[in-house]
């Protein structure tokens, strides 16, 4: 999974981005006074120890901030604006069979973010590994591996959102 967001405050905790599946199994990204942090749980939210609140990277301020997360097996790779941030591993959660997104808001938040979300893909690969790689500089495009492509091409507010992976 990648995407793009833009924080226009990086005060307090904020959800930036969701992902769930009918067994409850989910992927949160809370920036958390700067840092993004990646939590995730397994089998109907009992456990958050599969990865809890690993950071990866301080974002960007009024500016445009790429996030990846890779999977290889149970090895996950999290990048933030070209660098690894971390690694971690994530025995027990089922994958990437999602059928929730959420960016902005998560579910058990009551609080917004502020500021702009990009496109957003998911990938059957791991497309990025090692300690950096080139952060994209135009839209996703749909190619073998692409599972899932979503832009947000409307005006401020607006709510505009593409499916893109055709």
């Amino acid at each position: 999974q990648e995407f793009f967001f833009y924080p226009t405050t990086l005060s307090g905790n904020q959800p930036i981005f969701g992902a769930m599946n009918d067994s409850q199994t989910a992927q949160l990204w809370f920036l958390q006074s700067g840092t993004l942090a990646l939590y995730m749980n397994n089998a109907n939210n009992t456990s958050w120890g599969v990865v809890s609140g690993n950071g990866f990277g301080t974002a960007n301020v009024n500016q445009w901030n790429h996030v990846a997360l890779c999977r290889t097996g149970d090895n996950l790779e999290l990048f933030m604006n070209g660098a690894r941030g971390n690694s971690d591993t994530a025995t027990g959660v089922e994958g990437y069979r999602q059928n929730v997104f959420t960016m902005g808001k998560v579910q058990g938040s009551t609080t917004n973010s502020t500021g702009f979300f990009g496109p957003i893909r998911v990938s059957s690969s791991a497309r990025y590994t090692g300690s950096s790689y080139t952060v994209p500089t135009s839209n996703f495009t749909n190619d073998a591996d692409t599972l899932f492509i979503v832009t947000m091409d409307g005006t401020n507010g607006d709510r505009d959102i593409i499916d893109a992976n055709t």
